[in-house]
C-alpha cells in the first residue's frame, strides 16, 4: 500500500521516503488544503481552544468568513443558544459530513 503526503497534477507524491511524522504532516496539510469550508458548514475542533473554554471534538457552525482561513465559528448548546463565537483557522476545524462521499 502506497500512502500519498499529497496529489498533484502528476498523481501522488509518495511518502516512502519521508519519516512518519513528516509523512503524517504532509498528508494533513494536503487534506486542509483540498477542503473547502462554507458559510453554514457544520465543523468539529481539531484541537483545544482553552482561552474560549473549548475542547477539540465540540461541533459549531461556521457563520462568517474572513481575508485568508479564518472563520467566525458559533458554538451553540442543545436549547440553541450561542455561548461561544470564535475565530478559527481552517487548521484547527474539520469539516462534518453527514453524507457518504460518492465515489468518481
Amino acid at each position: 500500500m502506497v500512502f500519498c503526503a499529497a496529489v498533484d497534477t502528476n498523481g501522488c507524491l509518495p511518502t516512502h521516503n519521508l519519516s512518519p511524522r513528516i509523512a503524517a504532516i504532509a498528508l494533513h496539510e494536503s487534506i486542509l488544503m483540498s477542503t473547502n469550508i462554507r458559510i453554514l458548514d457544520v465543523v468539529a475542533l481539531t484541537v483545544d481552544v482553552p482561552e474560549y473554554g473549548l475542547s477539540r471534538g465540540q461541533v459549531g457552525t461556521i457563520v462568517e468568513m474572513h481575508a485568508g482561513e479564518e472563520f467566525e465559528v458559533e458554538f451553540s448548546g442543545d436549547d440553541g443558544r450561542a455561548y461561544a463565537l470564535v475565530p478559527l483557522t481552517a487548521r484547527q476545524l474539520m469539516v462534518l459530513h453527514y453524507q457518504p462521499a460518492h465515489a468518481a
